[in-house]
């Protein structure tokens, strides 16, 4: 009566393990966001997608630092090591509810009580020297040989370890959209720093020609001065300007050495490390456009931080489950074979045989009202983290706006820089032929070619304002094309 008991147990914990699964089915929250961008509207023209890893390719100096990010940022590391746990957790989860079992065995060395419970029952049931011989012969030493196989299983009746397996799964692709995310923006910073310490490092020369400029005119100046034709003031008006002129470019010199030690931090060497690959020869600087300005919006689902959002979402809904399976039965099955033996020279009779197998369950009592309170918590956690996914969402679809009309206004700024520079060449190359005739002396010449490095130097500018600008851009949209 007894095996056909725990045999329906069994049967009935095999037929109902994994048929319920409690707790609500997740469904992606839903974000009411517009079919297209308010930035692009009226915008006709698109620029050319160029994934990040051609801009690498076709930059050795900016491949090199990106492979050293890659291998020596402690963020990143940190970030990889993170997600490797949660591969392991997965793994730990899925493996959840399957049965234990181990082997067991143990040569004890014992000595009972001549005092203890045992003698109680003795001293009840004998008198005498019957007594006595009983009691010496259970304080006698004596050996216990024992080993044993045993096994147990707790079968999924209520979905916990499901929903386990559901909230591991959702923590792993967390942790991948985190790892992904922060490479991303590791990513996109590094360009940032790379392009303003290369346009940097091209308005140091041309501030430098400048201030070769500004000495040959105050040459001159000075000559004019003492021939009597000369005007002082003019002569004052060149110091002041190149007394400011070297002001500045001690300030620029400082802050290419502040880049090059914030590159050094994001690639993990240290400070200096870096001089003989930047300082080596290079391309001269130029805007680099990364990714079209005509994005649909779904382009949002791109995103590290949105995905890792929702997988909160769907770790969130899981944990409800896990709560509610606390409310209700718990059901386990066990089972051991075994020997037991009180010589080592018994261990091998078949009469030494011990074996037993059983079913056992847990209703919680009197902590229910703790359990409902717990499924509450797991609720409204479920609940913001669904506000923080459509938070999340939101401020995207901001961000990208705001970095597709930046993008679009640093375009039309470099536009009117190019139109400028054009007409301040043309006006150089006048004056130069003006002088070559002798129509006209040296210092127009030379103030011709100081408006001009004027104007290339805020050229640059707007060509780097356009690299940031579309480097704003591929990082709000998810860097398509960084894979």
């Amino acid at each position: 009566m007894k095996v056909s008991l725990i045999s329906l147990t069994l049967i009935t914990a095999l037929t109902m393990s994994g048929c319920t699964k409690l707790g609500p089915e997740y469904e992606k929250p839903e974000v009411a966001v517009p079919l297209t961008w308010p930035s692009l509207q009226g915008i006709d023209g698109q620029t050319q997608n160029h994934a990040v890893s051609r801009w690498l390719n076709d930059d050795k100096t900016l491949m090199a630092l990106h492979s050293m990010l890659e291998k020596h940022n402690q963020s990143l590391q940190v970030a990889a090591l993170n997600f490797a746990s949660s591969r392991v957790y997965r793994q730990v989860a899925g493996s959840g509810g399957e049965p234990e079992a181990g082997f067991s065995g143990s040569v004890k060395r014992q000595r009972l009580s001549e005092d203890g419970s045992m003698t109680r029952f003795i001293k009840l049931s004998s008198s005498g020297e019957q007594q006595d011989a009983l009691t010496d012969a259970l304080a006698s030493p004596f050996t216990v040989y024992s080993t044993g196989f045993d096994a147990s299983w707790e079968p999924d009746l209520w979905g916990k370890v499901a929903n386990q397996i559901d909230a591991a799964d959702a923590q792993q692709t967390m942790a991948e959209s985190e790892l992904a995310d922060l490479r991303l923006s590791l990513t996109t910073e590094l360009m940032r720093r790379y392009v303003q310490y290369r346009a940097q490092q091209a308005v140091l020369v041309l501030q430098q020609q400048k201030l070769t400029n500004l000495h040959t005119q105050l040459s001159i100046q000075e000559a004019l001065i003492a021939a009597g034709l000369g005007d002082e003031s003019e002569r004052l008006a060149l110091e002041a300007q190149t007394h400011q002129l070297n002001a500045t470019l001690d300030g620029q010199r400082s802050e290419v050495y502040v880049l090059a030690n914030q590159l050094s931090l994001l690639v993990g060497v240290q400070p200096g490390s870096l001089t003989p690959l930047l300082e080596a020869p290079h391309d001269a600087f130029h805007e680099y456009v990364l990714s079209t300005l005509n994005v649909p919006s779904s382009v949002l689902s791109q995103r590290p931080d949105i995905r890792a959002a929702e997988a909160k979402v769907r770790a969130a809904t899981a944990d409800i489950g896990i709560a509610e399976a606390a409310l209700f039965p718990q059901f386990q099955l066990t089972g051991n074979v075994g020997i037991e033996a009180l010589s080592s020279s018994a261990v091998s009779d078949w009469s030494s045989r011990t074996w037993q197998i059983g079913a056992g369950f847990y209703l919680p009592l009197f902590n229910r009202n703790q359990l409902h309170r717990q499924v509450e918590i797991t609720s409204i956690t479920q609940q913001q983290t669904i506000v923080q996914y459509q938070q999340q969402v939101l401020s995207a679809w901001t961000e990208v706006d705001s970095a597709i009309e930046q993008a679009n206004s640093a375009g039309r700024q470099l536009e009117q820089s190019q139109q400028a520079l054009s007409r301040i060449t043309q006006r150089l190359a006048l004056t130069k032929t003006d002088a070559e005739a002798g129509l006209t002396s040296e210092l127009p010449v030379l103030m011709a070619q100081r408006q001009w490095l004027d104007a290339k130097v805020g050229h640059i500018q707007s060509q780097l304002n356009v690299t940031l600008s579309q480097l704003s851009v591929y990082k709000a949209t998810g860097g398509p094309g960084m894979d």
